[in-house]
């Protein structure tokens, strides 16, 4: 399995995926309202929306979190709608501001580097000034834009932009949700491939601000055994 742009979409069925491929062709700053086929439950549908968010971070103007949706008499989704949660200037502002970064990044980065120090050198650049602050507006917690904008957000959101980053690397990552101990909120980290082999990265613990998920040693490169044996569980794709 690619760990891309499309690790989440590969997972999904056909019905989500017309979902998901209609996403990517809403235009920067405008909202999404499209009819689907019959075929997905609210469930499925909101799991498809969601698969776009996590593959295509760089979507940054859609607010993914509200959900609009009209199903026929046997609960099946005929249409939905996402609102634009930022306008079409600010949208290319930081579609420009991303692309900015990503190049300056690039330029840091050696093609000689092993993977091991390419990842090490986003991650440090993302959590070294990175503050864990949730402030309630999903747009920027949530999103690549607050680590972008303002170097805070919570866990989907850096996990999202290093995942950008990684990719504008040609470096693999997939985003994955999940649940850390014993608490019932949602938590984000990474898998990464170096050398053939799966790790996983949870970016919000490197943070030098970090008091929700503070812990030592942090997860980096952590194997799938490691991060299960730390508190971490998700669902395991094979």
């Amino acid at each position: 399995m690619q760990l891309d742009q499309t690790y989440h979409y590969f997972h999904l069925s056909v019905a989500q995926r017309q979902i998901y491929q209609r996403i990517l062709t809403i235009p920067p700053g405008h909202s999404v309202d499209a009819s689907v086929p019959a075929l997905c439950t609210k469930d499925e549908c909101t799991a498809a929306i969601l698969a776009a968010h996590y593959d295509r971070p760089e979507i940054v103007w859609l607010y993914w979190w509200k959900q609009y949706r009209t199903v026929n008499l046997f609960g099946r989704v005929k249409s939905f709608h996402l609102d634009a949660s930022i306008g079409e200037a600010e949208t290319f502002h930081c579609l420009s501001l991303l692309r900015e970064k990503r190049d300056a990044l690039r330029q840091t980065i050696s093609e000689k580097w092993d993977e091991d120090r390419k990842y090490r050198k986003i991650a440090d650049t993302i959590a070294t000034p990175f503050s864990y602050r949730f402030t309630n507006n999903y747009t920027y917690d949530h999103s690549l834009l607050g680590p972008l904008l303002h170097n805070t957000g919570v866990c989907e959101g850096v996990s999202l932009y290093f995942h950008y980053l990684c990719l504008s690397c040609n470096l693999p990552s997939v985003v994955i949700s999940g649940k850390y101990g014993n608490t019932s909120d949602e938590h984000a980290w990474n898998m990464i491939r170096i050398q053939g082999q799966n790790y996983y990265l949870d970016l919000t613990s490197l943070s030098n601000h970090v008091h929700t998920y503070h812990r030592y040693p942090s997860p980096m490169f952590y194997t799938q055994e490691q991060m299960i044996e730390a508190g971490y569980s998700w669902k395991i794709s094979k």
